[in-house]
């Protein structure tokens, strides 16, 4: 199989591939020119579509974004490496997902704020709250977004230079351009309604390459026989052995990896589209069905192609991994079926690119350019300045590109840079006495850990296929042991830091409390809210409680069960998947319950404003009732 495999030639791209390849690109010219004029009116048609998305577009908006054109490679490098439990460095982030479902994305609708770094001024005060914001706006539109940025750009050269032979530079500045020229154009208008066509020529094209990858090797069962019969047998299952060098691992990414991270509360571009619904029931439906196709629709054909490359290519080196996918692909897809399958890379890739240069440029505008530097400039001026904004992204996130060597490696960074931020994050929404030095605290030590990690694995090289040195060493090349011991770290100093510092002022966490209307231990602040009789505002709204924790957990098994059972199903084990469907069955009818009582009018509903409650600006998509709650 391996021999009649090599002896296949690398297909070139013939005028039926251009074709396609030319009537997609196309499509999305047109699709940005059609909204360039509505995301030029403000910044808020730029960025949130004038808070009028429905769920729908918005869940899938973001499945598309986060179905990238490195995402394919960077699964073949885990199953190649670690097995299909090797996704679990993906996979334990549902329970994040989940969190900001259930807990939150109530919360950032009402916030009604532009960005999230522009929540640190609505929850803190002071310079340090200023400081925060400007840096967080920093951070995460240059360091953060241009390393991701980086790695999706880097996949997508590598598919461009295993077909078409053209120089890695060459590819990189090809691909950026095609990203950047819409998004420049219509802004987050265009980035939302291309990702719905982008996700199903992205999906369509992974599929096809499984199947025909799987018809290569002699079907399904012929596959799992090769690969047992090759020593891969622990490669099929899907959670890591005990003893086995991926099980700290496993353990430290459901331990601790889906509450640790800068995602904890939501993150990024999915707050993005939170604030981008129509109200808060279009903001939990927008996660909900995010969720269901990010783990249970995108996963098997991705792990599929991956397991077939372990018998086609058993001798690739380990740092060339994420090309598998890719040679797959120009080997064995005929004409017509090739253009197709790069049309769908140019998707996948466009649709995250144009997500995160919208997002990025949203905080260099709103979090740095306008809250620092210009506050009085008109809404086309601020427009006009976040276009520029979105090239200068672009080009830095090509420079970027040179120190990216592998895909795993690159999300493992990234979720070591914020690793001690996330528990921080959660607790500001419940808890009153954390404050701006909190989360100061909390992103100083782990960035200040991460790249002394980093150092020290660059000075001290482990040898290939060596075990790690115990103690101190052993924590500079373990993920799982370097993730603890950043986390447990950092949470300790912020805590004492948030002890030792003074808390928010009592005013702004009043109008805070008005407005986003948060459980858990806000008590001082609800006492002199009372004293001021301002507490009627919220009275009767209740916040989280049992129902929300049992639906977390339901949540987790209807999605868990569904990407386990379509797993199972997919490699042939149809009583397993049957089961695992019914647990996701039952979990998805308890979600569905709770999720009508979270919206019931008796439990949600308020007649009207109290004195000095705070209303959010609506953004002219909705009425706004109590502190910005609506229903349809």
């Amino acid at each position: 199989m391996r021999d009649a495999f090599n002896a296949l030639p690398i297909r070139g791209l013939v005028f039926v591939d251009w074709a396609m390849i030319a009537g997609y690109l196309l499509l999305s010219l047109v699709i940005g020119l059609i909204y360039t004029r509505r995301a030029s009116r403000n910044m808020k048609e730029f960025f949130l579509s004038g808070r009028s998305m429905p769920w729908w577009l918005l869940g899938t908006s973001l499945i598309a974004t986060t179905f990238a054109s490195d995402t394919p490679l960077a699964v073949t490098e885990l199953v190649r490496k670690d097995g299909i439990a090797g996704n679990w460095l993906w996979w334990a982030i549902l329970m994040t997902g989940m969190t900001g479902t259930i807990f939150f994305s109530r919360l950032w609708r009402r916030a009604s704020v532009l960005t999230d770094p522009e929540l640190v001024e609505l929850r803190y005060g002071g310079r340090s709250a200023a400081f925060l914001r400007g840096f967080k706006g920093f951070y995460s539109s240059i360091l953060y977004n241009c390393i991701v940025m980086a790695w999706v750009t880097t996949a997508m050269a590598t598919v461009l230079k295993v077909g078409l032979k053209i120089g890695a530079w060459e590819a990189v500045w090809l691909v950026a351009g095609i990203g950047l020229f819409y998004s420049v154009l219509s802004g987050f208008w265009g980035v939302v309604i291309t990702d719905f066509i982008q996700l199903i020529i992205a999906l369509g094209g992974a599929v096809v390459l499984a199947v025909v990858s799987v018809n290569y090797v002699g079907g399904m069962d012929s596959l799992l026989a090769q690969l047992k019969g090759g020593g891969h047998a622990l490669k099929l299952d899907f959670f890591p052995r005990a003893g086995t060098s991926v099980f700290p691992v496993f353990l430290a990414y459901i331990g601790m990896l889906w509450w640790c991270t800068t995602n904890a509360d939501g993150g990024g571009y999915i707050i993005q589209r939170m604030c981008a619904a129509k109200n808060e029931r279009h903001s939990f439906y927008m996660m909900l069905w995010f969720n269901i196709g990010q783990y249970a629709v995108r996963t098997w054909p991705w792990v599929v192609v991956a397991l077939v490359s372990l018998i086609v290519l058993p001798d690739l080196a380990p740092k060339d991994a994420k090309q598998a996918y890719p040679i797959i692909m120009y080997k064995l897809l005929p004409s017509g079926l090739l253009g197709l399958m790069v049309c769908s890379f140019l998707a996948a890739f466009m649709s995250t690119i144009n997500s995160q240069l919208n997002w990025g440029a949203s905080y260099l505008v709103n979090d740095i350019y306008k809250r620092f530097m210009n506050a009085k400039g008109s809404e086309r001026h601020y427009v006009l300045v976040s276009r520029i904004c979105t090239v200068v992204i672009m080009v830095l996130t090509v420079l970027t590109t040179v120190f990216i060597s592998t895909i795993e490696g690159a999300w493992k960074f990234i979720a070591s840079l914020g690793s001690g931020v996330g528990l921080v994050l959660i607790l500001r929404w419940f808890w009153w006495r954390v404050n701006a030095w909190s989360e100061i605290a909390g992103m100083a030590t782990s960035l200040i850990v991460t790249f002394v990690i980093a150092i020290g694995k660059m000075s001290m090289p482990v040898p290939e296929g060596a075990d790690p040195a115990p103690g101190l060493q052993w924590a500079l090349y373990d993920f799982g042991a370097t993730l603890a011991f950043t986390v447990s770290l950092a949470v300790a100093v912020w805590l004492v830091v948030t002890l030792l510092t003074r808390p928010t002022d009592m005013k702004r966490l009043e109008e805070f409390y008005l407005r986003v209307r948060p459980s858990g231990f806000w008590g001082p602040v609800r006492r002199e809210l009372a004293l001021e009789g301002r507490l009627e505002a919220v009275a009767g709204m209740r916040g989280f409680g049992w129902l929300e924790v049992v639906a977390w957990f339901a949540g987790i098994a209807f999605i868990y069960g569904a990407t386990f059972g379509v797993g199972k199903i997919v490699l042939g084990m149809y009583a397993e998947g049957a089961i695992l469907l019914v647990i996701s069955a039952i979990g998805g009818f308890i979600v569905a319950f709770a999720a009508k009582k979270f919206f019931s009018l008796g439990r949600y509903r308020e007649s009207g404003l109290s004195a000095g409650a705070v209303k959010p600006d609506s953004g002219g998509a909705e009425p706004v009732a109590v502190a910005g709650l609506q229903e349809e």
